[in-house]
């Protein structure tokens, strides 16, 4: 996670496997991990893209201020 000069915070996570097939459903999820990242996006507040090359890559922005652990 980085965080982005007036743009909130960006998780990227990608792998270098087979990829997801085209197109993704994250609005009606069929696997565990498509609906781990959707509720991701929902609880940030978020953007999500996807990115098809070699694997799969997941980018996820949010303005959402992470929570201070006190």
């Amino acid at each position: 996670m980085t965080a982005e000069p007036n743009q909130g915070y960006k998780l990227t996570v990608y792998d270098h496997g087979v990829g997801i097939p085209d197109p993704v459903r994250l609005r009606n999820p069929r696997s565990p991990g498509l609906s781990l990242v959707r509720g991701l996006v929902e609880q940030l507040g978020g953007t999500s893209g996807t990115e098809r090359a070699v694997g799969t890559r997941f980018v996820i922005q949010s303005n959402a201020e992470p929570e201070s652990k006190a």
